[in-house]
This record gives C-alpha cells, sequence and structure tokens, in this order.
C-alpha cells in the first residue's frame, strides 16, 4: 500500500535528518526525492506529488524555525504539516441511512520496475521495444515533467503490458500509469538458467514473484537467492495490433 510505502520511507529519511549535522539544501533534495519516489511507486498524480514536493522545498528552503526549534525539528515539522493537508486533515464520517448500503473500496496498485535503458519490454500487442526507445516516443508524443531524481511522463489509456497476478497466477493485461528515467541508480544482474542465459539488469527494489516454502512471494532483486524459481510465463495471449516506435 502506498500509506505503507510512504510511511517507511519518511522513518528512514526523517532518521537520516535526525542523524545529519546540519540541515542544507542537499539534505532537502534528498528528502524531496524519497517523497517523490514512494508517492509515484503509489500511483499518485504526479501533478498533485509535485506540487506537494514544491511547497516542502520552497518553505524548507525560506523559512526560519521559531524560537526554540532547530532547523532539523522545524523541517521534520514542515513535512508532517504539508502531508496533513495533502492525506486531509478533518475526518470524514460515512452516513448510512438505508437498510441495504453497498460501499466499494478501492486500492492503490502498481510497483515502479527500473531496468536498464537497453532492455527488452513486451507489450500487450505482442511488441518488444527497448525502454530507451519507449521513454523517447511518449517524450516526443506527451512530453516530460521534471522530478528531484529525473524525469516522468504520466499516461492516460494508450499503453499496456503484460502483468502477473499474485493471486490469480495468471499473466493479465496492466495498465501502464508512469514512464520514469532516472539520473543515476545502481544496477544489478539477475540471471536466470532457462536454457537460454536470460539476464536482466535492474534497481536493487525491482519486485520479482518467486516460488518460495511452498507459495508465491514477492522479493526485490537484491533479496533473491542462487536457486530460487522465478516465475515466467509459459505463454502469452496479446492483441495484434502494433505500433511504429521510432
Amino acid at each position: 500500500m502506498v500509506l505503507e510505502g510512504l510511511g517507511n520511507t519518511l522513518k528512514d529519511t526523517l532518521n537520516k535528518i535526525s542523524k545529519a549535522i546540519f540541515v542544507d539544501e542537499r539534505l532537502i533534495n534528498e528528502l524531496i526525492k524519497e517523497i517523490q519516489k514512494a508517492l509515484l511507486k503509489g500511483d499518485v498524480n504526479v501533478k498533485l506529488v509535485l506540487q506537494l514536493t514544491d511547497k516542502i522545498k520552497q518553505r524548507a528552503l525560506k523559512e526560519e524555525p521559531p524560537g526554540g526549534l532547530t532547523k532539523k525539528e522545524y523541517l521534520t515539522n514542515i513535512v508532517y504539516q504539508e502531508l496533513v493537508n495533502f492525506l486531509g486533515e478533518e475526518k470524514a464520517v460515512i452516513n448510512i441511512d438505508k437498510k441495504q448500503t453497498r460501499i466499494m473500496l478501492v486500492g492503490l496498485f502498481g510497483n515502479g520496475k527500473c531496468v536498464h535503458k537497453d532492455s527488452n519490454v513486451l507489450l500487450a500487442n505482442g511488441q518488444t521495444v527497448t525502454a530507451e526507445k519507449l521513454y523517447n516516443y511518449y517524450k516526443q508524443k506527451k512530453g516530460e515533467l521534471n522530478i528531484e531524481d529525473g524525469n516522468i511522463i504520466p499516461l492516460d489509456n494508450e499503453l499496456f503490458v503484460p502483468s502477473f497476478n499474485p493471486k490469480t497466477l495468471l499473466i493479465e493485461k496492466k495498465k501502464v500509469t508512469n514512464l520514469w528515467k532516472l539520473n543515476s541508480k545502481d544496477l544489478i544482474n539477475v540471471n536466470l538458467d532457462n536454457g537460454n542465459n536470460f539476464n536482466v539488469k535492474t534497481t536493487q527494489e525491482h519486485p520479482f514473484f518467486i516460488l518460495r516454502d511452498g507459495a508465491v512471494q514477492q522479493k526485490r532483486a537484491d533479496e533473491l537467492e542462487k536457486g530460487d524459481h522465478v516465475a515466467i510465463p509459459a505463454s502469452i495471449v496479446h492483441d495484434s495490433k502494433f505500433n511504429d516506435f521510432k
């Protein structure tokens, strides 16, 4: 869930603030970058994320802490205040005045997946295209937005990919919400023994689904162990309409 991920990110980031010798622009930029990542991975609207983090950054750089508070304490307070405003200050009560009331609970989905620019991406139409070519195609078509750690392209309903559903164990057609281009990231190689020396170069936090202890589990790339069985599809049914990614 996005709030759980954001909570863990904030805890780690605020720990960095508490351990820092002093608050400077570099520390503030690091905080902004981590908040952006956590929210974007939860498919929060890009414009809302940028509005929130821009406000935090402006306040952190311009405002002076009131008497009795250190800069570190005040920075923590700014983050808390803006997140409260972002998520909503007031409690909302659902008034149920009918005998039969149906409430639909909608959860956020999605997970950022970062691979090397030369990696082939399989699309729902059966076409494969490198990550770099895919990004550049939509950059020319829609433009890109700057974030603290690179650039992002918000998408609507124009791009779909095969996605593994760990509940049904099926490959399903899912919508791509954003394309990211990070400035710098440490990548690792994951090698699969499937008869063709297949390997993928990805970020350490990239999720993989594996079979361990008789159950399908999601693990980060840096948590994989030698001998793990990684889920890959035996076959994929796809549409036949191709795009020309030039």
